[in-house]
């Protein structure tokens, strides 16, 4: 299943780093219908000063755009245009990694929040890392499931998963002492002491991968960390892993 990354990348790494020191109040919205396209970057964007006049110039004057054209303006909002420098462009496709998809940004004076859709099945840390190679490094702030975020029923346990790691819980199998022990455990589910341990295993793996592995935290890490070695919270999850298989 595909993810949606939303994340923040400051000013200077991105676009319009001078009209923020010069308009620092401003926001900037980009219009739905600006999803990318290789040629065309963040074409429209919807702009908020206090100082329409002021932030106009800036704007301009800006070197990360190349032409700026005013779509309509009113007392305090006004709709571009814009044609970025060459940089900002090339930030958006090496964040996007060729098959990615922008699906809004947000600018404000100290970071742009953005929201990357990546339809096709890819490690997170694989995407993260490709940015670090090419000097991008955003914060990642969440990694949604698509699934999880168009409100599917859709799962990443099974059935048999979710019922064996729900009954577990319910009766303090992971208390400490156990409120029952692994065979009662199979008795009360009805299946074989076997696979009981191989669904909980595969249950733990799934809920590591997608609440640890693939989290914010660990991937911050893993960027913070590059090729110095594997984060702490990567270890704990092996460990985790580890006890699991000797259930």
């Amino acid at each position: 299943m595909g993810k949606i990354i939303d994340l923040t990348i400051p000013p200077d790494q991105f676009a319009l780093s001078e009209t923020f020191g010069a308009m620092p109040e401003a926001r900037f919205e980009a219009l739905p219908v600006a999803v990318h396209e290789s040629s065309s970057g963040i074409p429209l964007l919807s702009v908020s000063s206090s100082n329409l006049q002021q932030l106009d110039d800036a704007i301009r004057a800006d070197e990360t755009t190349e032409k700026v054209t005013l779509v309509s303006t009113d007392e305090n909002r006004s709709l571009y245009r814009i044609s970025w420098h060459a940089q900002v462009q090339s930030v958006i496709d090496e964040l996007l990694n060729e098959y990615g998809l922008l699906l809004n940004a947000h600018g404000v004076s100290d970071h742009w929040q953005l929201r990357l859709l990546f339809p096709k099945q890819a490690p997170v840390s694989t995407i993260c890392e490709n940015w670090r190679e090419h000097g991008i490094e955003p914060s990642i702030q969440r990694v949604h499931c698509i699934s999880r975020l168009l409100g599917s029923e859709e799962s990443e346990l099974s059935k048999c998963q979710l019922e064996s790691l729900t009954k577990a819980y319910e009766l303090d199998y992971y208390s400490i002492p156990r409120g029952v022990t692994l065979s009662g455990l199979a008795g009360e589910l009805g299946v074989s002491h076997q696979a009981l341990s191989e669904r909980l295993r595969r249950g733990h793996q799934n809920l590591i991968r997608t609440t640890l592995h693939d989290s914010p935290a660990v991937i911050r890490d893993k960027f913070v960390l590059s090729n110095s070695g594997s984060s702490q919270q990567g270890e704990r999850a092996q460990k985790l892993l580890e006890y699991h298989s000797e259930l």
